[in-house]
């Protein structure tokens, strides 16, 4: 083999090996880091005029365009658009806004993330040779395959963010009721310092003891068998002993083939009553007081037998229960349901109950 071909296999391997391993210096890096990484590296090993990158996804947006002496400004982005815009119909060829001179640009797609693409723009006459091609290619491939890392870590990383934020009760608590995982806010809503405190405990030791039984011997038996339980539980604070209605909602968490494993725990505070007074007396959040307010007002437009279907929903019950205690059919449960809904105005039991409990309909 001639030397220099031998020289040129030589450079191409180290700028593939070169790609392979950006990977690993973007693990801690922002999207908009990562891209002009990619193109910094780009620019330097096909010796290119500018290279121009865009990724749309639903996760990230970022444009860019690198050139020989680093990132161009934002203002200048959509210069270099229009004209790789007019290379479409110039055979590849546009007089470069970076440098003037007559260059011809390669696109590669990245994978199939919308409008996500890679130019290299070059004033070589022979530009782009194969090696180019594939290392280009090589560039896309790194970037898809990091977009598709970041696709499957970026829900959890949100969902962890989110639980760490919410001033809701989020729980999980094993087939026992043991909890596996409390929140920070949830600990402070039950008055305890640390998991552990919450790990010697059951889920029901948390609640009022007037609904301890209830979660123990109905609500924990329609989870597990029915895969989710809605209602209202009050909430007790261990150190206080106060308690506060919370609107619960209980998750069966199945894995298959294992069948279920677990259940998922969240609880929205919805404040009673009486705390309505208190914060007129005290000159109280006048927003709270419209919120009561208005709840009570949609409230007032159910009829009697609408009223006691809520009521009962709201204590968890299921409709043949209630069917059975009003001495009505399960059909006609479901018609005063629907009704009661459309009534409140809202779209699901969850937020008809908290309704009733600001209204104090359901304490």
């Amino acid at each position: 083999m001639p030397v220099e071909e031998n020289q040129k296999l030589v450079r191409a391997l180290d700028d593939l090996f070169r790609l392979s391993a950006l990977q690993a210096d973007w693990k801690d890096l922002e999207e908009d880091a990562v891209v002009e990484s990619l193109a910094s590296v780009l620019v330097k090993t096909l010796n290119a005029d500018f290279v121009y990158m865009s990724i749309a996804t639903l996760q990230v947006v970022v444009e860019l365009v690198y050139g020989p002496n680093g990132r161009l400004p934002p203002p200048f982005v959509p210069t270099v658009r229009n004209s790789l815009l007019a290379a479409i119909t110039d055979g590849g060829k546009i007089v470069s806004p970076v440098s003037g001179n007559k260059v011809t640009v390669h696109a590669t797609p990245i994978g199939n993330h919308g409008e996500a693409t890679v130019i290299v723009a070059s004033d070589r006459p022979d530009f782009p040779t194969e090696v180019e091609t594939l290392l280009q290619r090589m560039a896309a491939s790194q970037a898809m395959l990091e977009l598709r890392r970041r696709e499957k870590t970026a829900p959890n990383a949100y969902l962890a963010r989110l639980i760490a934020a919410s001033s809701d009760f989020i729980g999980i608590v094993n087939l026992q009721g043991r909890p596996l995982f409390v929140n920070h806010a949830g600990l402070e809503h039950v008055g305890l310092a640390d998991l552990r405190e919450a790990s010697e405990l059951h889920i029901a030791d948390f609640l009022a003891l007037g609904d301890r039984d209830q979660l123990r011997y109905g609500v924990w038996h329609r989870i597990l068998s029915d895969g989710r339980w809605t209602g209202v539980l009050r909430l007790l604070h261990t150190k206080s002993k106060d308690s506060r209605p919370f609107l619960f909602d209980f998750y069966r968490l199945d894995l298959p083939p294992a069948g279920p494993v677990a259940i998922g725990v969240v609880g929205k505070e919805v404040a009673s009553p009486s705390k309505t007074l208190t914060d007129s007396k005290e000159g109280g959040s006048s927003e709270v007081t419209d919120e009561r307010n208005e709840a009570a007002a949609r409230v007032q437009t159910l009829s009697e037998r609408e009223r006691q279907v809520l009521v009962r929903l709201a204590d968890g019950q299921a409709h043949k229960e209630i069917a059975h205690e009003l001495g009505i059919s399960v059909r006609t449960v479901e018609v005063h349901r629907s009704r009661m809904l459309r009534r409140l105005g809202v779209k699901t039991v969850a937020e008809a109950i908290k309704l009733a409990v600001l209204a104090g309909l359901k304490e």
